[in-house]
């Protein structure tokens, strides 16, 4: 399904110019813009996804402590995740502060060229090297 959406967002600029234009001429700029917009909207959404799924899970662990539920159960229930979800919702915070903060600086370093490119790589490097060290402190 994932793939579908991500075709038919990398296609628009090809469907969009159709109408109303006999001299058809192929805009990589507009193919490329398209496609980090449907990555923004795919980064958000997995972000707000993984923080209401941490919020469900503390809700559904509450309420099994509050109904008196017998140890077996509740012991399966409140086993710890293999992946830790709070770490895997400040990873995509990280990740999505880096590319707005690589947007913000390529906007004041006009004109865009390849150096804008640059820039908003070595912000979400900046990025994982932040949740590197992040994940190194919390691990001690």
């Amino acid at each position: 399904m994932k793939k579908i959406f991500i075709t038919i967002g990398t296609m628009t600029p090809l469907l969009s110019q159709a109408q109303g234009k006999t001299d058809y001429q192929f805009n990589p700029e507009q193919l490329i813009l398209n496609t980090m917009i449907v990555l923004l909207f795919y980064f958000a959404g997995t972000f707000i996804l993984a923080m209401v799924k941490t919020r469900m899970d503390f809700r559904i662990k509450s309420k099994l402590l509050d109904k008196g539920v017998p140890d077996e159960v509740a012991s399966r229930f409140l086993q710890p995740e293999e992946q830790d979800v709070k770490h895997q919702v400040f990873k995509w915070f990280l990740i999505l502060a880096g590319i707005s903060t690589g947007l913000a600086l390529t906007y004041y370093t006009q004109p865009v060229g390849i150096h804008s490119a640059a820039i908003i790589v070595f912000c979400i490097a900046l990025s994982f090297l932040a949740y590197y060290f992040f994940l190194k402190k919390t691990s001690r």
